[in-house]
């Protein structure tokens, strides 16, 4: 008898356990204070990832109830990060929140403070064939707002922002970011601006050219609609393209031809020249986000512009074509292309009475 009332003994203290663990949760219970008990806690702080200092002490038996500031970050520190707030990860979602330093808490139940970073980005400025007076790259937290510089000035060019951005305005940051001076080029012989873009060094036009020739002879809008010279340039027999001049394999050509004066068309080597600066899957690199498959990663902006054949017939879909300074024999010259269906920059040698897209570059 007396080990079987032992056994019921033990029974009823673990089920008085279980009770009093039930009502009062994970704090340390005191049976000596107001006669039921007080539950006491721990509030623990942790760096979460810092990279030198340490997190403050934990606050050890707090009574349920009590009230607890919020420290700051004290020596905490993590490269590269700026220090936020410090966030629960309680048992309960309502437990789950943000906390400020100066912030109060009620002390319900034992709960670890992480540390909150907020990521340090910094955003870079290019000249984009400007080296004097480009602003100085700014560091500042993860969605914070920076004002953008002021324009650059350049002989020749109009500045037109950041990137796509206007010099003054407000920007989000939200990444480590470069943002590249945009210009424009005026041509003198009509009036018509271009984008240019500078990549590997070299400033070329982000546009097809869109010159008419003298009473449009050589040179095409595709299915002889203005429009369309207006959203993909004209295109050129070789011979007017190249206004004259004789095949030329140099780098740079030296060959003006159609383009305004300052600016060249490029020879073949100098076509080369880019496609290597740019690397695999160029074509995909250099197209335009719109009208197919691009991602236009250096702002070369191409767009699937099509061509005249010498028979007078227009094809657009299939791509387009840009002519090169160098002849490949003597009734061709090599061009440069893209197709919708595939990533590459192709070349290959065509008859000079076809019509193609001109892409000049700065001498």
């Amino acid at each position: 008898m007396h080990i079987r009332g032992e056994r019921v003994f033990k029974r009823l203290y673990v089920c008085a356990a279980l009770v009093l663990f039930s009502l009062y949760g994970c704090g340390v219970w005191d049976p000596t204070d107001y006669g039921v008990g007080t539950r006491y806690f721990t509030i623990i702080f942790d760096g979460n990832g810092n990279t030198s200092g340490n997190a403050p002490a934990s606050i050890v038996r707090m009574a349920d109830g009590s009230t607890i500031t919020l420290p700051g970050q004290g020596s905490l520190a993590r490269t590269n990060y700026t220090f936020g707030w410090w966030r629960t990860t309680g048992r309960y979602s309502s437990e789950t929140a943000d906390y400020y330093p100066g912030d109060t808490y009620s002390v319900k139940r034992s709960l670890t403070f992480y540390a909150k970073w907020i990521p340090i980005y910094t955003v870079q400025f290019d000249g984009n064939g400007v080296t004097n007076g480009v602003p100085t790259a700014v560091q500042a937290d993860s969605g914070k707002s920076i004002t953008l510089p002021a324009a650059l000035t350049r002989p020749g060019y109009d500045f037109s922002g950041w990137s796509g951005y206007q010099a003054g305005s407000s920007y989000i940051v939200t990444n480590n970011i470069t943002l590249d001076a945009k210009w424009t080029f005026t041509d003198s012989r009509d009036g018509k601006t271009y984008k240019t873009v500078t990549i590997g060094g070299k400033a070329w036009m982000a546009e097809n050219l869109n010159y008419d020739t003298a009473g449009g002879s050589g040179s095409w809008c595709y299915g002889d609609a203005d429009s369309n010279c207006v959203k993909y340039g004209r295109l050129y027999d070789w011979n007017t393209a190249m206004a004259g001049a004789l095949s030329s394999s140099a780098n740079p050509s030296g060959v003006r031809g159609v383009c305004p004066s300052g600016w060249h068309l490029p020879s073949r080597a100098e076509w080369n020249t880019l496609v290597d600066y740019v690397g695999g899957s160029a074509g995909k690199k250099l197209k335009s986000t719109s009208g197919w498959n691009g991602t236009d990663n250096f702002g070369f902006s191409a767009l699937p512009g099509g061509g005249r054949y010498s028979d007078g017939s227009f094809y657009l879909a299939d791509g387009l074509h840009w002519w090169s300074a160098t002849e490949s024999d003597s009734s061709r010259a090599y061009i440069r292309g893209m197709g919708n269906k595939n990533d590459d920059v192709y070349e290959h040698g065509d008859v000079k009475g076809d019509a193609y897209s001109v892409r000049c570059l700065q001498n």
